[in-house]
């Protein structure tokens, strides 16, 4: 929402710019370089990731065991193509 200036932009910069830690898991930060990727094939997509967490003072971390699972079950359970 905020690389491509989405209708939500202004609420999530703020929410971002309130937090006092600014964390991204890896597994998010490869989600956005396949949306930058597809929306943006003109630029290279891990560079403009790169510039958006600088740019926002976000930190990308590094997804752990129970992380992973619980991300698993929320995309088998409510995923695309997936309902309750």
């Amino acid at each position: 929402a905020i690389e491509f200036v989405e209708p939500e932009r202004p609420s999530f910069a703020r929410a971002i710019e309130l937090a006092s830690t600014r964390l991204m898991s890896s597994a998010t930060a490869v989600e956005c370089v396949s949306v930058f990727a597809g929306r943006r094939p003109d630029v290279d997509p891990t560079i403009a990731l790169d510039d958006l967490m600088r740019e926002l003072a976000i930190d990308i971390i590094p997804v752990d065991g129970p992380q992973w699972r619980a991300a698993a079950e929320a995309l088998l359970r409510f995923g695309k193509g997936r309902s309750l």
